[in-house]
């Protein structure tokens, strides 16, 4: 905990907050990979590589291969009741648990007063037991997601590590103001997007930082440059600067064009039916009243998942149709659209469409059942 603390006193953010959901598993992922290499290859942890730690961080199932391998019990312990289980193996639970992003608001920030009132307010309808929002934490990012910080978390760990190897290493660091001395590029100015690295699988270590990803005035796409042609730059066109950008680059015509129209209500039918696996079951009145409608709206109605070892998440989508001219008395026809990944990055996620809202928990019930 100590080296993956003093890892993250040099982000952005200022260091480790322990009142923060992000550091914390930021934090940990960094620490459990410490560790895991640790035990793996037996040697102090101060001596851990950390172009190690950051191969082994690149990617979820990595670091879980890692760590499940190399430390007793942690496997066992995501089945586990919590309260039997010992440091480190609760702070592994703890990084591969789902999230409820509805559940009761309990922050050490707020005032007894608000608390109360916040609790009064979200707890209504949820029963005595329900586990406190980002267990009492605060969140800066991705507060809408239910997936295991595991999967949130370890690309921001990579890039903490990587900060530190750049620091080390006399490197850039993001967002720095840099200077391209040789190639193509020769003589423009820019600031680093990203660090690139020379990744060894066969050792599991990565070297560098080998080049930069820079963002270069005046340029829209942004460029790969090895670190031998950059050198640190300073900016004196801060004044001509359009607000909120990091460049200096005048032309934000695109930002003038008027946006496109809306699509129809058939369209938006159309695209709904095109992306799910069960379109079948929309009968032909309601694609006929759908299509011939006064306005569509869609909107999010819940996201939740199971953990590891019957992983799974959901995400509750609703389709409205607007059928009668007026306001005054109108009739909607509604699809709800449920969306199931099996990891944050899925990008082959499964879509189904049901028909009220008893449908949609019974679909949620039979792909969320353990097998």
């Amino acid at each position: 905990m100590r080296r993956a603390t003093v890892a993250l006193a040099g982000t952005p953010t200022g260091g480790m907050d322990q009142s923060i959901w992000d550091d914390v598993a930021t934090r940990d992922s960094i620490a459990f990979a410490l560790y895991s290499l640790h035990l793996r290859d037996e040697r102090p942890v101060d001596e851990v590589d950390w172009g190690s730690v950051m191969w082994h961080l690149r990617d979820d199932q990595r670091l879980i291969t890692l760590v499940e391998g190399a430390v007793p019990g942690a496997r066992r312990a995501l089945v586990t009741d919590s309260e039997e289980l010992v440091t480190p193996l609760d702070r592994w639970k703890w990084l591969n648990r789902t999230w409820d992003p509805g559940g009761i608001l309990q922050s050490s920030t707020l005032s007894s007063d608000a608390r109360v009132a916040v609790e009064r307010i979200q707890g209504e309808g949820r029963p005595a037991d329900a586990r406190s929002r980002w267990d009492g934490l605060s969140r800066r990012r991705g507060s809408w997601l239910p997936d295991p910080a595991i999967e949130v978390c370890v690309s921001w760990a990579a890039n903490v590590v990587g900060a530190r190897i750049a620091a080390e290493n006399h490197g850039y660091a993001v967002h720095q103001r840099v200077r391209v001395t040789d190639g193509p590029s020769k003589g423009r100015r820019g600031y680093v997007k990203e660090l690139g690295w020379a990744v060894d699988d066969a050792a599991q270590t990565v070297r560098g930082p080998a080049g930069y990803v820079v963002d270069l005035d005046y340029l829209a796409e942004l460029q790969d440059i090895d670190a031998d042609q950059l050198t640190a730059s300073r900016d004196y066109t801060w004044p001509r600067r359009p607000t909120r950008s990091l460049k200096n680059n005048p032309d934000s015509s695109d930002l003038r064009q008027p946006s496109p129209p809306p699509p129809s209500c058939a369209e938006s039918l159309e695209e709904v039916l095109n992306r799910v696996a069960n379109a079948q079951i929309v009968p032909m009145e309601l694609r006929e009243a759908a299509q011939g409608a006064y306005e569509y709206q869609g909107a999010h109605l819940d996201r939740q998942a199971a953990p590891r070892p019957q992983r799974l998440s959901w995400q509750v989508l609703l389709h409205t149709f607007r059928l009668t001219e007026s306001y005054e008395h109108p009739r909607y026809a509604e699809l709800y659209e449920i969306v199931f990944t099996r990891h944050l990055q899925d990008d082959d996620p499964i879509r189904l469409l049901a028909l009220d809202e008893k449908a949609v928990w019974e679909t949620i019930a039979t792909r969320a059942v353990p097998r």
